[in-house]
């Protein structure tokens, strides 16, 4: 996947349900990058921080809507096993779910930086200003600089499509 560029989730939607089967923190590790959230916020997501019935992942002082069925109805899936009581975290080992999710070519740090690259497009399309705190966040947890982002996102624009 680290060569492939992703212009919309449906592209590794297959993948990830394959992986849901075979190890579901991985799953939801691809699935919560596509998201836009990083390692460390991983980390700390509750399951009560996920409002199933209005799709709503409230995390790190933002609240994101989850426009995409599968991961809606695999978050939607992880709370209902949970107690309600229950204060468990969606994924328990983030650093084995990433290394799970890898070995299987679905690296989450590489479907960050395609949300980057489609909040960026997304944006330039709409002609609504960008998300520059959001982007700022991503670019910190992928750990590149801004110029060099930059230069991938160029490359992703070229075939990146006229509509999102």
């Amino acid at each position: 996947m680290e060569n492939d560029y992703i212009y919309s989730f449906s592209q590794i939607e297959d993948k990830v349900k394959a992986l849901q089967a075979e190890d579901i923190e991985a799953a939801t590790a691809v699935a919560l990058s596509w998201l836009g959230l990083s390692r460390d916020e991983l980390k700390i997501l509750r399951i009560l921080d996920y409002n199933s019935a209005m799709r709503m992942l409230h995390t790190a002082g933002r609240v994101i809507y989850v426009r995409e069925d599968t991961i809606a109805d695999m978050l939607k899936g992880i709370c209902e096993k949970a107690p309600e009581y229950s204060m468990g975290f969606f994924i328990t080992d983030v650093n084995s779910a990433y290394e799970a999710a890898e070995k299987q070519e679905l690296s989450p740090i590489s479907v960050l930086k395609m949300r980057y690259f489609y909040e960026k497009h997304s944006a330039k399309l709409s002609g609504e200003p960008e998300d520059r705190v959001f982007l700022k966040e991503i670019l910190r947890s992928v750990d590149e600089s801004e110029a060099d982002m930059e230069k991938q996102f160029a490359e992703y624009e070229k075939n990146a499509p006229e509509k999102i």
